[in-house]
Parts: structure tokens; sequence; C-alpha cells
């Protein structure tokens, strides 16, 4: 090895680990109560593999690592758009006194049923 510069690949293992968490972080949200809860603990876990990874790999994201970072960071995003949708909707609701049921054209207009 003479003078040869040897390039660390480390964190490839990490990288997959974090790639099949934010995957798996995905599927079970769609279960009642216990599923938001192990989504949000599979996403935050593939963040942080991904950010092991990184650090192993000299600076550098591997491909699956990045791919599951970016899958997390899109799934946080829809979570705080939900949080923020749901905290308008009870604001709505409490303190202007506006429901989603009543925001129809008929009920407005004297209650036509059809």
């Amino acid at each position: 090895m003479d003078n040869e510069i040897v390039t660390k690949q480390g964190g490839k293992g990490l990288g997959i680990t974090s790639f099949v968490l934010s995957l798996c972080g995905i599927v079970p949200c769609c279960i009642p109560y216990v599923g938001g809860a192990i989504s949000f603990i599979c996403s935050l876990l593939a963040m942080v593999f991904s950010f092991v990874s990184r650090s192993q790999n000299g600076g550098q994201f591997q491909p699956l690592a990045k791919a599951g970072f970016i899958i997390s960071l899109i799934y946080f995003i829809l979570l705080g758009l939900g949080i923020i949708a749901a905290i308008v909707l009870v604001i709505l609701y409490f303190v202007f006194g506006i429901s989603m049921v009543g925001l129809g054209a008929a009920s407005s207009m004297g209650g036509v049923y059809y």
C-alpha cells in the first residue's frame, strides 16, 4: 500500500436500516390508536440511523440512507400539516362555533334537504 489513499465506505448497513425503517414507518400510520406512535418512532429512528450512517461514511450520505432520510422528512412534514389542520379545526369549532358538518350551502338556506 504505497501512498494509496484508502477511502472508508462505512455505514452501508445503517443506510439500509434507515431505508427499511422509513418504509416501516409509512405502513402502520393507518392503524387506529397505535399506528401513529409506531410510525413516529420508526421515522425518528430512520432519521437517526441515516445521520449515523452519514458520519461513518465521511460526511456523505449512502444512497439508501438519503432515501430513508427523505421519506422520513416527508412523513414529519405531513404529520406537522395534519397537526396544524387539527388545531385549526378545533379552533374553528370551539372558538367560532363553526362545524364542518354545517358548512354546506343547504344548511344556510333554511334547511332544504333531499
